[in-house]
């Protein structure tokens, strides 16, 4: 041919300037997918020749901006968002979607899990305790898989044992009384002791802690001593009392 063509090349519109009469790429990658496009052409004409290329491959879970460590407030509702690529020029179907621990319905209760398909959305509506676990999204199509973790805090506002009865103790001069203040909350309590509605000096009493509860040791000496002894419990969700 002559005059000797010049050969330029495109990509969806966009000219590549690395590349004369062929292309070539040594490691495909889903960017690589698009429209490429040859045109030669010289002093006599032009002409043009289309290419699609269309890259298959396994489903990859879109990771920014993902909080794999979500938290939730119980009785409240919770969505897991697991997207993945889905480029236009892209095949990459995915055939299987599965959550780990599987979705169940529990005898005599309603379904609480629902799957949405469409957008690889878990959604728990109603959270319990016994959903603060490790859950999984696997993606899956006939080339492969992705998967990606979710640990589920489940926030719990303080309870106390007992806590809506009222407490009454007789007790004579000259004893102790003790008494008890057992909660149950995720974060852990914490707990403080007030007489008559005022904060009490810690250092005139003895108590004996752990995890989730305090035991208030009152030395009775007199009448003074007497009064009404409220225990409260507080963590970042809520609070709780008990007199």
């Amino acid at each position: 041919e002559y005059p000797i063509p010049i050969t330029r090349w495109y990509k969806n519109e966009i000219e590549l300037y690395e590349f004369n009469k062929e292309v070539y790429i040594a490691s495909v990658d889903r960017q690589d997918a698009g429209l490429y496009s040859c045109i030669v052409s010289n002093s006599f004409g032009i002409d043009r020749r289309y290419f699609n290329i269309i890259i298959s491959g396994p489903p990859e879970i879109l990771r920014s901006h993902i909080n794999t460590n979500p938290s939730v407030v119980r009785d409240s509702s919770i969505t897991l968002s697991c997207p993945y690529t889905t480029e236009r020029s892209s095949t990459i179907t995915v055939t299987n979607t599965t959550w780990i621990p599987p979705v169940f319905q529990p005898e005599h209760e309603s379904i609480r899990h629902s799957l949405k398909l469409n957008e690889n959305q878990l959604i728990i509506p109603n959270v319990q305790i016994e959903d603060g676990q490790i859950w999984i999204c696997i993606v899956a199509n006939e080339y492969g898989f992705d998967s990606l973790e979710f640990q589920l805090e489940v926030l719990v506002p303080p309870t106390i044992l007992n806590g809506d009865t009222e407490e009454l103790f007789q007790v004579e001069s000259n004893n102790t009384v003790q008494l008890i203040c057992q909660t149950y909350a995720h974060p852990l309590a914490s707990i403080e002791w007030r007489k008559n509605g005022n904060p009490i000096d810690m250092n005139q009493y003895f108590s004996i802690k752990n995890n989730s509860s305090e035991i208030l040791q009152i030395a009775v000496k007199d009448e003074n001593d007497s009064g009404t002894f409220t225990c409260i419990a507080s963590n970042s969700i809520g609070k709780s009392e008990k007199n």
